[in-house]
């Protein structure tokens, strides 16, 4: 399974490139490429920064259920690490040490996912070697943080990169001999998909027209996406930047808009940058959103949108925004789980009370407040209490089943000059 992910990811970006060499446009071939560049820049590192957090969080429980859900997305991170890092214009040889470390890192913890379903206990060699891992990710999540804020990553800028890869502190692991299925945490089939009639190019970007309102300019049709959702593949400058999207065939929704460019100078506060993001996305979808974290990266504040619904946050349904901070305008939308997931639910009564989930978190962390939320948990969806606690100087999130007490998942709370991020 890993190696036909990995053979995708490859494909897709072959696909790209390919497309980009055949287009007559030498704009659109660069803007093309550049798409395929950053998106794998940008997620490999989110994954690597969730790896970070995933290997902090396993020092912050005691429970197993927490612990095998942990290592199944540090495992997943790890997978999805590895695919975007095969993307970048980088030789194999430049990316061997940082693709040594996310293998090893997935591997091992598949191997103590394993050995904790069956039954298993971490051991105190268990932890000092998940301690080393995690200083290992925490360095290279640093690294890469700081590439972040030197630009965007494009076309004939991978200059620095190679030795960033390099540079991966080496480690001694033990032998890892377990090689499970990747666990994907997103719903089955049973999701909701876009609804609406299969639409034509020229309708598709009409309604990417209609949803994003004013300062659309030069839309041009670049191609088919294949794959769970079937897209027309659009560039457009919006607000004066040049883009790229992506709308549904069936319904003309609108997937995705990335930005090929930073944002420039920062002359908006985060608070304004997160209120231009929910008035954008209240005034186009019907109900409520409330910010969940947001990132600040050269000059784009990435914001994370929950729907809400009888004060109850949807988080399955989670939209995530980018704002410019010179003049607050959205400039980039990820709306994919909200289309796959978003429909009228029937949600059960909770089966405790907001002092009975305090007392359960409580075990553990000094906790603060709680609140219900609606979660993805592996294949299927639950309502829980959100218990915001600390431990120490650390801040965590947990997640208590409303009907069975059980803690789901639990996040930490990472506060920073540019955000706070819930990872």
């Amino acid at each position: 399974m890993k190696t036909a992910l990995c053979a995708v990811s490859t494909l897709l970006a072959a696909m790209a490139v390919l497309y980009a060499s055949a287009a007559s446009d030498g704009k659109k071939r660069e803007m093309a490429l550049n798409a395929v560049y950053q998106r794998a820049f940008y997620e490999t590192c989110e994954y690597v920064s969730g790896m970070e957090n995933d290997l902090s969080k396993l020092s912050a429980t005691s429970s197993a259920r927490t612990q095998v859900s942990l290592l199944d997305d540090l495992s997943r991170r790890a997978q999805g690490a590895q695919c975007n890092l095969a993307l970048l214009p980088v030789s194999m040889d430049a990316a061997t040490a940082t693709m040594k470390f996310v293998n090893q890192a997935g591997d091992y913890a598949e191997t103590l996912s394993a050995r904790l379903s069956a039954g298993g206990t971490l051991g105190e060699e268990d932890r000092a070697q998940l301690g080393v891992l995690s200083e290992s990710a925490s360095l290279f999540a640093s690294r890469l943080d700081e590439a972040l804020t030197t630009g965007v990553f494009t076309v004939g800028d991978a200059e620095g990169v190679p030795e960033l890869l390099a540079n991966v502190p080496d480690t001694s692991y033990p032998t890892l001999l377990y090689d499970g299925p990747f666990s994907d945490t997103r719903l089955d089939g049973a999701a909701r998909g876009p609804s609406g009639d299969e639409m034509t190019r020229e309708q598709a970007a009409q309604a990417l027209m209609d949803f994003l309102g004013d300062d659309v300019d030069g839309i041009s049709f670049t191609g088919d996406a294949q794959g769970e959702t079937e897209l027309y593949e659009f560039a457009l400058r919006y607000h004066g930047r040049e883009c790229s999207a992506g709308v549904s065939k069936k319904g003309g929704r609108l997937f995705y808009l990335l930005p090929d460019s930073a944002g420039g100078e920062s002359l908006r506060t985060q608070e304004e940058c997160v209120e231009s993001a929910k008035m954008f996305l209240e005034s186009r979808i019907p109900g409520e959103v409330q910010e969940s974290y947001y990132r600040v990266y050269s000059g784009v504040l990435t914001v994370n949108m929950v729907p809400v619904e009888s004060g109850i946050l949807l988080y399955p349904d989670l939209i995530k925004v980018q704002v410019s901070m010179s003049d607050a305008s959205v400039i980039g939308l990820e709306m994919k789980d909200y289309y796959r997931n978003h429909a009228p639910r029937a949600l059960p009564e909770p089966a405790i009370d907001e002092a009975q989930a305090l007392a359960l978190a409580g075990a553990r962390l000094e906790t603060e407040g709680a609140r219900m939320c609606l979660i993805p948990i592996r294949q299927t969806e639950a309502l829980c209490y959100e218990v915001r606690g600390r431990e120490g100087e650390d801040e965590f999130l947990l997640y208590i089943d409303a009907q069975t007490g059980v803690e789901q998942t639990l996040f930490q709370l990472l506060k920073a000059p540019d955000g706070t991020l819930a990872e």
